[in-house]
């Protein structure tokens, strides 16, 4: 996936100018940087929520999954993952490898926001693309199915070009293959987790955290 020359103003505000990045199609691109940056706009762009002042993104079917759910109150959790067209199999399948096959009749009004949470995951499992726009897929889920969640996401970037938007730095480490740092509507820093044991280096953690408080 390609955006060349990127440019996004919004209420007067500069957002993004003359912004390009080229993501592979296959693996985790991790994209962290302050509250305000331009992280949820970028994702909005790629899935043409947005329209750029200019430049060109090129045009890629994705899933996206929201900050903030979106689901039908009035319909079941398998209702709501029903109105993508899967079939009872393939939704049974992907709410045992969320951890929540026993809400399938649970109406979203009584779940917790990390249930929520995996019900939306479900929804990009089901509604399958070769690109998945995930921001800040996990804020609402505790640590222990956060880990499992993450561990399985890594096993299905194979064959996928995933844009993971996150404020947590030990989950970006924990799951990315690339970090991007955005500040001020650029691409301050790019690093590439060349091997797995990365994550656990804390000269690696540190750096990315001196990158984003001085970028230096």
């Amino acid at each position: 996936m390609k955006i060349s020359n990127l440019s996004f103003s919004y209420l007067d505000r500069v957002i993004f100018e003359d912004f390009s990045l080229s993501v592979e199609s296959n693996g985790i691109t991790c994209i962290l940087g302050e509250s305000g940056v331009g992280k949820s706009t970028l994702l909005d762009l790629i899935a043409r929520l947005r329209v750029p002042t200019s430049g060109d993104i090129e045009r890629v079917d994705c899933s996206y999954m929201f900050q903030s759910p979106t689901l039908f109150d009035y319909l079941t959790v398998y209702d709501n993952l029903a109105l993508l067209g899967a079939n009872e199999g393939s939704i049974d399948r992907v709410l045992e490898e969320v951890g929540i096959s026993h809400l399938k009749y649970a109406y979203p009004i009584t779940l917790s926001g990390g249930e929520k949470s995996r019900v939306s995951l479900c929804r990009v499992y089901l509604h399958d693309k070769g690109v998945w726009l995930l921001d800040e897929p996990f804020s609402s889920v505790d640590l222990s199915h956060k880990v499992k969640l993450l561990t399985s996401m890594r096993d299905k970037r194979l064959g996928r070009c995933v844009l993971y938007v996150t404020h947590d730095i030990d989950e970006a480490l924990y799951i990315a293959d690339r970090l991007i740092v955005l500040r001020d509507g650029v691409i301050s820093h790019d690093v590439t987790i060349q091997t797995r044991e990365d994550y656990g280096k804390s000269t690696l953690r540190s750096s990315i955290i001196d990158l984003m408080l001085n970028g230096d």
